[in-house]
């Protein structure tokens, strides 16, 4: 048995090494606290459109615990009741960095085209047991604060229904100096806001209460950029950006059709001099979809090496004790290829998950965030 044991154990940390993921570096950075709400940013869910923005200073990062420049993958607003949120639910969420603290006048909105698309999609669904909670929005492309600037979020919310209840969210009144006119908000039931112009609005001192998913640069082997993936009849393009680059070799593009189960389609070297850049890299991949299909079809032909290399290394009384695992497990990666194969071709899918994952010299990896491409 103690030999049973010894055959067994490495198998199992191999699996374990290989279907586990592990987000290095992450911390929750919390802004606000307390008990007061508001009902205007990030939204109001009583009109049918409403366009706010927020800015949360350096200081108040700083004070939070982010020291560095860094990497935002999530962030979270806190509720206080909960209303039907399918009547508030599309969002549009832009960030950026800017060195403006407060707004002054009720047309000081910060300019689009100094922000980043971060989030564009419905919210998961929400219920009253979710009151008094935090709701995430995992962004579509990480934003990344420079460490020296302030942030300024923008929420467009453009379901064109309207509530007979109020949203609140818990909000609070920055102490930090100048306390007033950190928010600035608009909402009409006639016209869905521009971003790009929208009209004069209202200066707020309460702002949300907010969570920020962040990685410190120097953390992670990489900083990802954005993101981005575009589906067409014949291929899927994927383009993505790296602000920097510690030690790496080459990055692999994993595809999935339900954003679980994911395999690789290619790679491509670091553009990196060593595997080592503070500048910013762009990268672009192609696959199409005759490729996709048959670098999938061979996910189950490695299973069945793998089996059976593992059967004949193994001595003869330990080898029915161990095929029957390998025998499941094979089974489990077997259909889980098959069905990836046939709901992840291009020709049918009507959508795509993208990830890149980064691997550095030492075969170590970690893993950008998750995006979705939409058939053209």
């Amino acid at each position: 048995m103690k030999k049973l044991l010894n055959s067994i154990i490495p198998l199992l940390l191999l699996f374990q090494l290989a279907f586990s993921v592990v987000a290095e570096g992450q911390i929750n950075i919390q802004i606000g606290s307390g008990t007061l709400w508001n009902n205007a940013i990030p939204l109001n869910s009583d009109a049918f459109y409403s366009y706010t923005q927020a800015i949360y200073t350096r200081g108040e990062m700083i004070t939070a615990g982010a020291t560095t420049a860094g990497t935002i993958s999530k962030i979270r607003y806190k509720t206080v009741n909960i209303t039907p949120c399918g009547t508030w639910d599309y969002w549009t969420v832009y960030m950026g960095n800017t060195t403006v603290d407060s707004f002054v006048l009720q047309t000081d909105w910060r300019p689009l085209n100094t922000m980043n698309k971060v989030f564009q999609m419905s919210l998961p669904l929400i219920d009253v047991s979710q009151a008094n909670s935090w709701v995430e929005l995992t962004l579509d492309t990480p934003f990344h604060w420079n460490g020296t600037d302030n942030i300024v979020i923008a929420v467009d919310e453009n379901r064109p229904m309207g509530n007979v209840q109020w949203q609140y969210w818990q909000g609070y009144t920055p102490t930090t100096t100048p306390g007033y006119g950190r928010g600035l908000y608009y909402s009409t039931d006639f016209f869905n806001v521009d971003p790009a112009v929208p009209p004069a609005g209202q200066v707020a001192s309460n702002i949300p209460q907010i969570q920020f998913e962040f990685t410190p640069d120097g953390t992670l082997p990489v900083t990802f950029g954005s993101v981005s993936a575009r589906l067409n009849s014949s291929a899927l393009e994927i383009n993505w950006q790296t602000l920097s680059e510690k030690n790496v070799d080459h990055f692999e593009v994993m595809v999935s059709a339900d954003g679980k189960h994911f395999t690789s389609v290619g790679q491509l070297p670091s553009q990196a001099p060593d595997g080592n850049s503070s500048a910013k890299l762009e990268y672009s991949f192609s696959v199409s979809s005759i490729d996709l299909n048959g670098k999938m079809g061979l996910a189950s032909i490695s299973a069945v090496l793998i089996l059976s290399i593992l059967l004949i290394v193994t001595n003869r009384r330990n080898r029915r004790w161990i095929a029957t695992p390998l025998i499941f497990v094979f089974a489990i990666i077997h259909f889980s290829c098959v069905k990836d194969k046939s709901d992840a071709t291009l020709e049918t899918a009507e959508k795509v998950f993208v990830r890149i994952d980064q691997v550095d010299k030492d075969g170590a990896k970690s893993s950008s965030t998750i995006v979705q491409s939409y058939r053209d």
